[in-house]
């Protein structure tokens, strides 16, 4: 079934994908204690995963005209400012989360039927950046700079 509270990679990464591992302490410059999250104070995510050379076009094809179930159901999940960048065969995504239970989120975007369906389609184009740890392909990066 859905594996617990799975965190978003890319524009979607299925539920096989989640780091267990990944603590909160590896989000980027995480709120002060005490400071209410909101669209003024989000939390920052940045990911990293190849892409398959021979699937790079279907990979942005899809990602060109994405389904607008799965754009409500990432803004539903409080994703905002999302991007995906490619550079030659490698992909950087990054958003902000604004809402107040990011497993929570999390957890209803993995449980969506389209989402789900999108994921079927997008998968087969990524392979793991450098040495993922098992059942993952994107990985969580650590802020190295910030500057508002």
């Amino acid at each position: 079934e859905l594996a617990a509270a799975p965190r978003i990679r890319g524009i979607m990464a299925s539920p096989r994908h989640h780091n267990s591992g990944l603590q909160h302490s590896l989000e980027p410059h995480p709120r002060p204690t005490g400071d209410p999250m909101s669209a003024e104070n989000p939390t920052r995510h940045g990911f990293v995963v190849n892409v398959r050379p021979e699937q790079r076009e279907r990979y942005l094809e899809l990602h060109r005209e994405v389904w607008p179930g799965v754009l409500a159901k990432i803004s539903e999940g409080g994703i905002r400012n999302y991007s995906i960048f490619i550079l030659e065969n490698t992909l950087f995504a990054y958003y902000e989360y604004v809402g107040d239970d990011f497993e929570a989120s999390m957890a209803l975007i993995a449980a969506d039927p389209e989402t789900r369906e999108w994921w079927s389609n997008t998968d087969p184009c990524q392979i793991a950046f450098g040495t993922a740890p098992d059942g993952t392909l994107w990985r969580e990066m650590e802020s190295a700079f910030y500057v508002a």
